[in-house]
């Protein structure tokens, strides 16, 4: 009887030593790139990058809050006050503070907080009320699990709104992170015309995400946008097995990523040649 309490104890020790831990939201020193993809009004798609970026604290109603900045590739170098995050019990809040960056939000109130991430929920099925333009909604989870994120363990949580109302798409939050949408979560709403992409993200200085293959491109001067910075629009076109790209047009800083049929990535890196000799890549 001793020697299977010991080894029930055992496990017990074990299964302690290896589980995941929790990473908390970040409190100071991290910044979020997010890439903006508009194709309203039936023109071809356009694309923005924003970074936002936490730095320093302030007190509200004797509340503390993590400062949140956003910069543009129109003002790269002037950060402008966003929004208030702080954390407690695992949930974040968001309160506004000032110019949000975007116009596509459900959250235009200011003076009030908001719950925007719950990472407690540990069950498929589970919900909470989160606000949108329409009040407030029910958010279920329709799956959890773990990804590596960095060399760490992180849970991940895929959530959807119960009625389609301010938002139509599925959401995935990631501990430690946030959305892989925006840093503000669901408040952001995506149509089929507008939507955001989680590109990047940094915590003190290191990485820690990146929707795009290594290297990750984690500073917003990497980042250019083409619409916003040329007034023609680039041209490419086929000759035999060669992709060339138009030369009267500034490809200058210009980041290129071409997709196949089937949607995946094959080329993803800024443009460095005329023209490229497709014989090797894969069909399709």
């Amino acid at each position: 009887m001793k020697i299977i309490i010991s080894l029930i104890c055992l496990v017990v020790i074990l299964n302690g030593a290896i589980g995941q831990s929790y990473t908390p939201f970040p409190t100071n020193n991290a910044e979020w790139i997010v890439k903006h993809t508009n194709a309203g009004n039936g023109g071809p798609p356009s694309s923005s990058y924003f970074s936002y970026e936490m730095q320093g604290d302030t007190l509200l109603n004797d509340t503390l809050y993590h400062k949140m900045y956003y910069s543009s590739m129109w003002n790269p170098d002037g950060n402008i006050l966003s929004a208030g995050l702080r954390e407690e019990n695992r949930r974040v809040y968001f309160r506004r503070m000032g110019d949000l960056g975007i116009s596509n939000v459900c959250v235009n109130w200011v003076d009030q907080e908001f719950l925007i991430y719950d990472f407690n929920i540990d069950e498929v099925g589970d919900s909470l009320y989160l606000p949108t333009q329409e009040g407030m909604s029910l958010f279920v989870a329709q799956s959890i699990d773990s990804i590596l994120v960095n060399g760490t363990y992180r849970t991940r949580w895929n959530f959807s709104p119960y009625q389609d109302m301010c938002q139509p798409f599925w959401y995935t939050y990631i501990e430690g992170i946030g959305s892989d949408r925006h840093p503000f979560g669901h408040i952001v709403w995506m149509t089929q015309e507008s939507s955001d992409l989680l590109s990047c993200m940094t915590n003190n200085g290191q990485f820690e995400y990146s929707a795009y293959p290594v290297p990750p491109l984690c500073d917003l001067a990497d980042y250019v946008s083409v619409n916003e910075t040329n007034t023609t629009e680039p041209k490419l076109f086929m000759n035999g097995t060669l992709l060339v790209l138009d030369q009267s047009y500034d490809w200058k800083d210009t980041h290129l990523e071409i997709f196949s049929s089937s949607g995946q990535r094959v080329f993803d890196q800024f443009q460095t040649e005329a023209q490229y000799d497709l014989t090797s890549w894969a069909s399709g």
